[in-house]
């Protein structure tokens, strides 16, 4: 009969993201996350209103998946109409064992178009980059400027195959 028994999962909060792992680990999210909780906890109450998602599956082992999106330096040359235009590549890491924070300066032409649109929303202590956190093994969050929130999900299918989860969200939006 134990053998019929069906996994238990641990459910923990990290602002208002939802964590769920195996009942076996032991180890809390605050620990797992370290210093950088508080960082995740306060992007949590900066995503708002949800604008799409999509799913597709890459014929690569997820790694590959997870390392192609954290690499900041190919998206200049491989994103041309959009990363190319919006980012400076001088890179400034921080992190834990956990998790892997790159944020990126914006160049100063994005920096003045996206400042016309800052009354639309409610976007307090915005800066000025491009911010990417890698949540260790497959979790990424990924933010303009506080101004768009990116939330992928990388899952193994097979040795050759990932299933890539994106959500897009917005920040609260202004009432006037």
């Amino acid at each position: 009969i134990k053998k019929l028994k069906l996994n238990s999962w641990n459910i923990e909060f990290c602002g208002n993201f939802v964590f769920i792992s195996n009942s076996k680990n032991k180890k809390s999210l605050k620990n797992y996350l370290g210093v950088e909780f508080s960082i995740v906890k306060k992007l949590s109450y900066k995503i708002f209103h949800f604008v799409s998602s999509s799913k597709y599956v890459w014929n690569a082992n997820w790694k590959i998946c997870v390392e192609n999106s954290i690499d900041e330096y190919h998206a200049p040359f491989l994103h041309q109409t959009t990363f190319k235009k919006t980012l400076k590549l001088n890179p400034k890491y921080h992190g834990t064992k956990n998790v892997m924070v790159v944020e990126m300066p914006q160049t100063e032409p994005y920096i003045k178009a996206i400042k016309k649109i800052n009354t639309l929303f409610k976007t307090e202590n915005a800066d000025d980059n491009y911010s990417h956190a890698l949540i260790f093994p497959l979790s990424t969050i990924a933010s303009s400027s506080g101004k768009s929130f990116y939330l992928q999900r990388y899952v193994p299918l097979s040795e050759n195959k990932t299933l890539i989860t994106t959500e897009i969200y917005l920040p609260q939006l202004s009432k006037n």
